[in-house]
């Protein structure tokens, strides 16, 4: 019920704006079976900084108020680009993570 009351409400959205609320439902709802599987759910991210420092790494989180919670205050003091997305799990139960690394260009002095 909870659905259809919000796919009703997206008659009035441009098709940007449902474009964008799609994929929230699509992330939201395999962080829900991740969250229900396992317990936790990995996101993978990639941050550039504004000196053009890089940072690629993941985050594990148990929950959906910790997600939010860690992207928000991410954000909040993040200087340049920055992407992130639900890692996928393998049907042998591993999970696509980034590998880490960071560097850039303070990285050489």
């Amino acid at each position: 019920m909870v659905i259809l009351t919000k796919l009703k409400k997206m008659e009035n959205l441009t098709p940007e704006e449902r474009i964008k609320t799609l994929r929230e439902y699509r992330e939201e709802n395999e962080i829900l079976k991740q969250l229900l599987k396992n317990g936790f759910f990995y996101v993978n991210y990639n941050s550039t900084d504004c000196d053009g420092c890089t940072s690629v790494s993941f985050w594990k989180f148990e929950s959906i108020e910790e997600y939010h919670e860690t992207l928000n205050n991410f954000m909040e003091w993040q200087e340049g680009a920055f992407n992130y997305s639900v890692a996928r799990q393998y049907p042998d139960g591993t999970f696509d993570l980034n590998n880490e690394s960071c560097g850039g260009q303070w990285s050489t002095y």
